[in-house]
């Protein structure tokens, strides 16, 4: 009996607390400030922070942004881009992790960049 106790013991101090996640959350905002006043304690059953990038627009003048930070019980990361718009879900499970929105790099700011190293490295060659 005192050996199956010392088990026990032994098990529940080797089992983490558990705790709720802290998120930030705001709802189709157009601006991160916006999305970093609101924070949740996260039930047990809604451990992950979601973070959700909605661009849409023709050049960085016409293009809007929207950002929904939420708990959620599932997340899967996913990165879309079309022609005029791109969709992102980050997720995240510690406290205050969704504190940015720049959870990616565009795939089109990716290219930009790409092109314009490639362009600067073939102009000192003399190509």
């Amino acid at each position: 009996m005192e050996r199956f106790l010392v088990i026990l013991l032994g098990a529940v101090l080797c089992v983490p607390p558990a705790h709720s996640v802290v998120c930030y959350v705001c709802d189709s905002q157009t601006d991160n400030v916006n999305c970093i006043l609101k924070t949740s304690n996260c039930s047990l059953t809604n451990y992950v922070c979601m973070t959700v990038l909605d661009t849409s627009g023709i050049g960085s003048g016409s293009e809007v942004t929207t950002i929904t930070k939420s708990c959620t019980t599932q997340c899967t990361p996913k990165n879309y881009n079309v022609v005029l718009a791109s969709y992102s879900i980050s997720c995240c499970s510690k406290d205050y992790c969704n504190y940015s929105s720049a959870e990616r790099m565009k795939t089109g700011h990716a290219a930009i960049l790409l092109l314009c190293f490639i362009g600067a490295l073939l102009q000192s060659t003399g190509l």
